[in-house]
């Protein structure tokens, strides 16, 4: 099955979209990746990203607004990056994100309109990764995991993502671990701006 999968990190830089097609299921699953490409985003866009998640206060239409322009801007970059595809798979920005951690106080939430490419491609979308993991007493991240385990299966290695918030994944006979070990690229993003 061909996806194209769409990823807007917390570092707000732009958009990565790939083209890649799964085989397979869990551990046997096959995967070829046929092509990628970064859309960054404009320096309006990022920054209304970036307040909104720092917890700038806007008005539910202003919020509704953003999460519309960004569904814009993934329009723009999947027909932009014109590949064939069965699914999009999209999770959505994140603007908060806070598991449990044995807390009554969590949630998390994620933006983006990807119902204007589906309207447009007339192709499924696969979405709200963290939200169906929390509901299923999973912490919402990392969503790096899955992948992880399909490439080096359970060999017992760590792999660290440094994207703008770092985490690990430990794979190992007797499972996975997966977790955020706080601030990655974002602090240098920031400091670079």
């Amino acid at each position: 099955m061909k996806f194209v999968s769409i990823v807007s990190g917390t570092s707000a830089d732009g958009l990565t979209v790939i083209s890649v097609e799964l085989n397979g299921y869990n551990r046997n699953t096959d995967f070829k990746i046929s092509s990628g490409k970064t859309f960054p985003f404009s320096k309006k866009l990022r920054s209304r990203l970036l307040d909104a998640a720092e917890g700038s206060r806007l008005s539910a239409e202003e919020f509704s607004r953003l999460s519309w322009d960004l569904g814009n801007e993934i329009v723009r970059s999947v027909t932009s990056l014109d590949v064939d595809y069965d699914v999009i798979s999209f999770s959505g920005h994140t603007i908060y994100h806070g598991p449990s951690l044995g807390r009554n106080d969590f949630g998390t939430l994620q933006i983006g309109e990807i119902s204007l490419l589906v309207a447009r491609s007339g192709k499924t979308a696969v979405s709200d990764y963290r939200i169906t993991d929390m509901s299923h007493r999973g912490l919402g991240a990392p969503l790096i995991a899955l992948s992880d385990y399909i490439i080096f299966g359970d060999s017992g290695i760590m792999t660290l993502n440094i994207g703008g918030i770092a985490n690990i994944t430990y794979l190992g006979k007797e499972g996975t671990i997966a977790f955020d070990t706080g601030p990655g690229n974002m602090l240098i993003d920031q400091a670079m701006a």
